[in-house]
């Protein structure tokens, strides 16, 4: 007898318009690395890759053993690809069940789950959800006491289960074990950062700061949970022997909670020999707190580039946010790394609601003198833009924002763009006009043997 297919969807990322190469769909891959693969058979799209506009046949040709799909979103335009794929379901079968996950149903559950293209929304960490979700479905019984998921009744009454009391990553299965889901190529990039076969990879989750515009303290009420270091570097040398990768793109929100941990990556980077280079987010603070011994470690553990929030240069917008850093700390933590050879781009958010237009030209005049105090570093300035859940959201309602209510409006949410009404439109050709020469994105190519030596 044949396994019971699931289908789980990655829809396209089609706001990511200055990134030239796609991450791998890690939060499916973390889904599916819970489930029975031996009782179940796992088929995961991701339409980065694919990008083929009509999946009708596949379904067809599926459709007597699916027992159900899985959509992963953040809010955003992967909205439309993950409701178009919906629709493609739906109009094959309306009794597949269609279940959606990541932080579009994390931070928007109502919403989410109001949508007819949506039977149950999973919110949170999705591994023992989705295991147990599908566990129900298979034999036909209730889904009202899983926890972490909301979902509609045959009444039209939404139902909010008890959220799933977060659970160490540590516990879940490594990677490797689903890795053979995508093909790994598609998702090697020569990334002149960093090195010729680059690769994202996650090792964390969460953030325990609480940034007034940052969307992790919604969908991760500042717990956080990070991958051992043993973990990482088997993961790593995985990627490197089988696939040979030499360089690694953190997308971790902030990479550095743990410093230890991330002191044993870079000397297990050292002793297992691992000619690598890499990349990753910091918070200033926990930056600034690094002797030089470490940062020596670091870079010669292979750290070529770190992303810094140093969101402004008002103090009062500093305050505002909770970053609890000052304009010296950051000239600080760019002469340290420029000494070090560690090139920082440095990341700021202009256009906070309550402040004057004013500050956004102070941010501007900042983020130019940082650049030419250690012109080795970078700088790119975005504007803000309200996330449900994140501190200053009511602020900005407050102040006037109007947020979407429909799950299409919210898939046209374009943070590249201006997304509140007190930011006047002329500021859209000044950041763009910044942005291309402070953070230029082709830079001259260093060889991966400059990280461990």
């Amino acid at each position: 007898m044949s396994k019971r297919k699931i289908v789980l969807f990655h829809p396209r990322t089609l706001h990511e318009k200055n990134y030239r190469y796609y991450h791998v769909p890690y939060s499916l891959l973390a889904v599916a690395s819970a489930l029975d693969l031996d009782r179940f058979e796992v088929i995961l799209i991701d339409d980065n890759v694919n990008q083929k506009v009509d999946y009708r046949s596949d379904l067809l040709a599926w459709e007597s053993e699916l027992l159900c799909v899985g959509i992963s979103s953040m809010i955003g335009a992967q909205i439309e690809g993950g409701l178009e794929f919906a629709k493609a379901v739906r109009s094959l079968d309306k009794n597949i069940p269609i279940v959606w996950g990541g932080p579009l149903p994390t931070m928007l559950p109502e919403e989410t789950t109001a949508h007819w293209c949506v039977d149950i929304a999973v919110r949170g960490q999705g591994e023992i959800t989705f295991q147990e979700l599908v566990g129900r479905l298979e034999v036909g019984t209730s889904v009202d006491s899983i926890e972490g998921i909301s979902y509609r009744r045959m009444d039209g009454k939404i139902i909010h289960n008890p959220a799933r009391p977060f659970i160490d990553l540590n516990a879940f299965p490594p990677y490797t074990k689903v890795y053979p889901l995508v093909n790994l190529e598609n998702y090697i990039w020569p990334d002149e950062h960093i090195a010729d076969r680059t690769i994202s990879y996650h090792s964390s989750q969460g953030c325990p700061f609480n940034c007034g515009f940052c969307c992790e303290v919604a969908l991760w009420h500042r717990w956080w949970s990070g991958l051992s270091a043993s973990r990482i570097l088997d993961d790593v040398q995985y990627l490197v022997e089988r696939f040979g990768v030499n360089g690694i793109k953190f997308y971790d929100s902030e990479f550095f909670i743990d410093r230890e941990r991330v002191l044993a990556f870079a000397q297990g980077l050292l002793d297992r020999g691992l000619k690598i280079r890499w990349a990753a987010s910091v918070h200033p603070r926990n930056l600034y707190r690094m002797s030089d011994e470490s940062l020596d470690l670091l870079r010669r553990g292979g750290l070529a580039r770190l992303l810094v929030g140093a969101e402004s240069g008002v103090q009062q917008e500093l305050d505002l946010i909770g970053k609890k850093i000052n304009r010296e700390m950051i000239f600080e933590v760019a002469k340290r790394c420029a000494r070090h050879h560690i090139v920082i781009c440095f990341t700021f958010v202009a256009g906070f609601p309550s402040m004057p237009s004013s500050h956004i030209d102070e941010t501007l005049a900042f983020a130019e003198r940082l650049h030419r105090f250690e012109p080795m570093h970078e700088a790119k300035v975005h504007f803000f833009a309200p996330y449900p859940g994140a501190p200053l959201y009511q602020l900005a309602l407050n102040c006037g924002f109007k947020p979407p209510t429909t799950l299409e409006g919210w898939s046209r949410y374009d943070y590249y763009g201006i997304l509140t009404p007190w930011v006047d439109r002329k500021y859209l050709p000044i950041f763009r006009q910044f942005n291309e020469t402070h953070y230029p994105y082709i830079h001259p190519f260093h060889p991966v043997s400059e990280g461990n030596t």
